[in-house]
């Protein structure tokens, strides 16, 4: 017989159901309303063990009492369990409190993630987690198979902090599963541990304070790690401000290091994400990511060019990438930035938050020509997104080259809108062209502040006064030799530029 209310649907189903729709940073609030819905429901939610086997304590409050973290370690049985502990700004007596309660459970705990904002009570919380009780054995948390340790101390006025983190080497090293690790730069683990060689994601970033000082002991740290993972899938790297290493030659700061499983790299360059990259040769890659962090750096350009250099030798594989990403690249930065990909096809080509070049060689970046039938550009949130496809649709229509698949802000362009954008630009170029000879129309040229006096023996060009915001150019060095300012300003207040009629010549 058909259920006929929600009391005679099954169990089973109601629990499918609230597990779908329960989330980690709500799921408090999302239990306890779920309970209170009616008396079946309350027994359905407080004896599946299956809905409190995650658990996140946030801020003081969630640490004050055991309350919390007692309820969902009782009521999750014999699950494994998942532990998020951000306990920035928690004194450490609460941390360390809860800390214990989770180290007693190393049988079942399957997913670790823990910050706070103070390195000392970070570094003993993790001993409190990791380590037997008044020894340095490691516990072994043999069901551990994510870890995501984060150091989250602000800073004031870029100040660096000089601190060490203050944990046991030896800590997880018998977490066998291990297979997601995420550490903040410096916090270094025992190469003695018995997950390396099966890690798959590694993930190492600076923190706030982070961003300057001696790269030699955090390089040499992170090659012996890379070293020792072999099995490695996915590598981010994102660190900050850190100027890359070279010799006093200034050759690059490199080491071969065989990466055969590594699929995706995610950088932040030039940085000393960039001494990484140089030193791994990954013949099976197929996703990059890179993210420009020069923004008010003053980067020497030698480490960027010689990375570049390097870059290009371990990135000429066999095989198309299937994606690669640019993030917050800026015009100047791309005329070097072309030579990393010259001889690599790509699948993929994605860029976010970048100012993208007016004049640029287009073909350094998308691979061989034949390819970009196949080959997919995608623009989000880009300055001059619209000119730079009609600029690189244009060079391929002069090669006589297929147009790839262009997106910008999540919307495919079509080729016809494409060629009508191209026929539009060359009417427009057209009509200032004509313009320009007529010596009668400066303002579709240069802008609207500007307009033609072509009745004097040399053509005049009045600017009037400029709205705020506007751009006036510099005659000699934006418009030509050729062009001359009148720097008095007329009865309106604009500026008048002297034309030769023989400027066409």
């Amino acid at each position: 017989m058909p259920a006929k209310t929600h009391e005679d649907l099954p169990g089973e189903l109601w629990l499918g159901v609230f597990r779908q729709c329960l989330s980690s940073s709500r799921r408090d609030a999302q239990l306890s309303r779920l309970s209170l819905v009616c008396k079946r429901w309350h027994e359905l939610v407080t004896r599946a063990p299956e809905l409190w086997d995650t658990v996140v304590l946030s801020g003081d409050r969630d640490f004050e009492s055991e309350a919390k973290l007692r309820t969902y370690l009782e009521r999750s049985q014999q699950m494994h369990l998942s532990v998020e502990l951000n306990g920035s700004r928690v004194d450490f007596e609460k941390v360390a409190r809860a800390a214990e309660m989770v180290g007693e459970e190393q049988s079942r705990l399957a997913t670790l993630a823990i910050s706070h904002d103070d390195i000392a009570t970070l570094s003993e919380a993790v001993n409190i987690i990791g380590v037997e009780d008044d020894s340095s054995t490691p516990r072994p948390l043999h069901e551990l198979q994510s870890l995501q340790i984060g150091w989250t101390r602000p800073t004031t006025n870029g100040s660096s902090v000089e601190e060490d983190f203050l944990h046991d080497f030896g800590v997880f090293s018998k977490s066998e599963n291990l297979r997601n690790l995420s550490i903040p730069l410096g916090f270094t683990l025992t190469m003695e541990a018995a997950f390396w060689p099966k890690l798959t994601s590694l993930t190492i970033r600076n923190e706030p304070g982070q961003e300057v000082g001696d790269n030699s002991g955090f390089l040499a740290s992170i090659m012996d790690m890379l070293q020792g993972s072999v099995a490695l899938v996915h590598l981010v790297i994102h660190c900050t401000h850190r100027v890359p290493i070279f010799s006093p030659r200034g050759r690059p700061y490199a080491k071969c290091i065989p990466m055969t499983r590594l699929e995706s790299i995610d950088v932040w360059v030039p940085s000393v994400g960039m001494n990484i990259i140089q030193a791994i040769e990954a013949p099976g890659l197929r996703t990059v990511s890179l993210k420009d962090v020069r923004t008010g750096v003053n980067w020497p350009m030698e480490y960027w060019r010689s990375s570049n250099i390097v870059m290009r030798q371990w990135a000429a594989i066999d095989h198309p990438l299937d994606v690669v990403r640019f993030d917050s690249f800026r015009q100047s930065h791309f005329y070097d930035l072309q030579f990393i990909f010259w001889d690599v096809p790509v699948n993929r080509i994605v860029f976010v938050d970048c100012t993208m070049p007016d004049k640029y060689e287009y073909g350094s970046t998308i691979g061989p020509v034949s390819d970009t039938e196949e080959l997919t550009i995608e623009l989000h949130r880009c300055d001059g997104d619209l000119d730079y496809v009609c600029g690189l649709a244009s060079w391929l229509q002069e090669r006589s080259s297929a147009l790839p698949r262009f997106v910008i802000n999540d919307r495919s362009l079509t080729s016809e809108e494409i060629v009508a954008m191209l026929e539009a630009k060359w009417e427009a170029a057209a009509e200032a062209e004509e313009a320009v000879e007529d010596g009668v129309s400066s303002p579709f040229v240069l802008g609207g502040p500007f307009h033609f006096n072509g009745e004097e023996e040399d053509y005049v060009l009045h600017v009037n006064p400029a709205p705020p915001g506007a751009h006036i150019p510099n005659a000699p060095a934006e418009l030509g030799a050729a062009f001359e300012w009148n720097a008095e300003e007329d009865e309106q207040g604009g500026h008048s530029l002297l034309l030769p009629r023989d400027i066409s010549q």
